[in-house]
């Protein structure tokens, strides 16, 4: 008997989700998988457009959070005009823009997994800077995926 599996095409070659066949781990993946299950780092993943950084993080992150709806993961896109980070975390959750109200959301979840960081505003990328040592402090995990600007 033949154990050959046949894959439809879009299966195998599909820019517009995570690939299932064709996957293949980069090197770094290994240490992205360990700085992930560190208790208490914070994660950053930059590299340069269309390189594999949203689909590695997926793929490391279900491996460390196996459990679906174990982390709570959104994108810089959907929030472009915003000026506050707690405001973007506030639509986020339902709630009010304040660090009394999003903190015990963010508690709530071992990881809070950002991609197209890039894509926020200056504001609220420096807002969401000055807050990752604090939430560092209390327990708060994030990853935080995008393209580094030069400027």
């Amino acid at each position: 008997m033949n154990n050959m599996h046949i894959y439809q095409l879009d299966t195998v070659f599909n820019e517009a989700s995570v690939p299932q066949v064709t996957y293949v781990p980069p090197a770094e993946a290994k240490q992205l998988r360990a700085s992930l299950r560190t208790k208490g780092k914070h994660v950053t993943l930059v590299g340069a457009s269309g390189s594999g950084k949203s689909t590695v993080a997926e793929k490391v992150v279900a491996e460390v959070h196996p459990k679906a709806g174990s982390i709570h993961k959104f994108s810089g896109r959907s929030y472009t005009g915003e000026q506050s980070f707690l405001s973007i975390l506030g639509k986020e959750f339902s709630e009010e823009p304040t660090q009394a109200a999003i903190e015990p959301w963010l508690k709530a979840y071992p990881l809070i997994m950002v991609d197209d960081v890039h894509h926020l505003t200056f504001e609220a990328r420096q807002e969401l800077s000055r807050m990752l040592k604090l939430w560092h402090e209390k327990d708060i995990k994030f990853f935080l995926i995008g393209i580094a600007k030069s400027s």
